[in-house]
């Protein structure tokens, strides 16, 4: 089942483009790294703009060009990712709901997952005790002046960041994504050009799709399942969907930056051969910085996926750990 993987890049997407809080100007020979990934968070959340920026991976030799725009008017947000190379393929938002397409015409809405809540300092707080965040040498991107902080982590189960952040609108202009000093992903403005005023900006064409999934929340219930998870993961969003007589249930885990996805898939019991128990991992898939593994169907009669922005080890760990625990 891969439009889980979908979800993820998604979610990866947003979160490089839109997560945010406002901020306190430091003296322009001492810049607080930590104060910049708050003030960068809040920029491209709240600006209006257009532009062109590339993206790449580790995996592949071609990069992709992507058209965005975001607009931020009367209390809704709204974006659009436009492929201008290969396949044509647009995503649109509007607020927390992401439409992707898929070929034949179908598609498939998505609530968007927002890591940022509460106090940011507490947010970063968190995160410091499983990143260090460094200020690095001063650069440019598409003609712009840029801070460059870096994130690294203090362990091999997540990657580690390096931001190119806007001098004067704090807006996020490149990523790299890092492992053990590689660059695994790279997305970068080629052009950016900011909008005063949001009625200039046509609105992006938002499909309507019939929801099928319930939401259900992190709650004060017992868990149904145990997995190993690295140190700081916690459970940030939970959702149950029911269709054609099977069940899948997806639990969102992040550590307020990276994050990872667990979907057990339940079929019925009438639709399925008696079960194989295998505690192998079959499938592993690596797609930039994220990384997929699936486990084949149990005794149980569950599928299990797990997929994530982080090394294959941290996937493939969760998912030879999970077990269902005893009510």
């Amino acid at each position: 089942m891969y439009i889980p993987f979908n979800h993820t890049a998604v979610s990866r997407l947003a979160l490089a483009l839109v997560f945010t809080v406002p901020a306190m100007r430091a003296h322009a020979d001492v810049v607080d790294p930590e104060s910049l990934f708050i003030e960068m968070n809040k920029a491209a959340g709240s600006l209006n703009y257009q532009g062109i920026f590339v993206y790449g991976h580790s995996n592949k030799v071609d990069t992709k060009t992507i058209k965005v725009v975001h607009i931020r008017d009367k209390g809704a947000e709204f974006e659009q990712y436009t492929l201008l190379n290969g396949e044509n393929r647009t995503i649109t938002r509007k607020n927390d709901q992401v439409y992707c397409p898929f070929p034949g015409g179908k598609g498939l809405r998505l609530h968007r997952l927002r890591f940022s809540s509460g106090d940011p300092r507490e947010t970063i707080a968190t995160m410091k005790k499983h990143y260090r965040f460094e200020m690095a040498k001063h650069d440019r991107v598409a003609g712009r002046e840029c801070n460059v902080v870096s994130i690294v982590p203090n362990d091999n189960l997540r990657y580690g960041y390096k931001l190119w952040i806007d001098k004067q609108s704090k807006m996020l202009m490149r990523t790299d994504v890092v492992d053990s000093g590689k660059i695994v992903e790279q997305m970068m403005f080629a052009e950016l050009k900011f909008i005063n005023n949001p009625a200039e900006i046509p609105r992006p064409k938002h499909r309507k799709v019939k929801r099928r999934a319930s939401i259900q929340k992190p709650g004060p219930q017992k868990p149904k399942w145990h997995m190993d998870l690295p140190p700081g993961f916690f459970l940030a969003e939970q959702k149950l969907v029911h269709e054609n007589h099977q069940s899948l249930e997806h639990m969102i885990y992040t550590d307020g930056i990276a994050s990872v996805s667990v979907f057990l898939e339940i079929q019925h019991p009438k639709l399925n051969s008696p079960p194989e128990h295998n505690p192998f991992i079959k499938d592993a898939i690596s797609l930039g910085a994220i990384n997929a593994v699936a486990i084949p169907q149990d005794q149980l009669r569950r599928n299990i996926t797990v997929v994530g922005e982080v090394p294959a080890l941290t996937v493939q760990k969760i998912a030879a750990s999970i077990k269902q625990v005893d009510p």
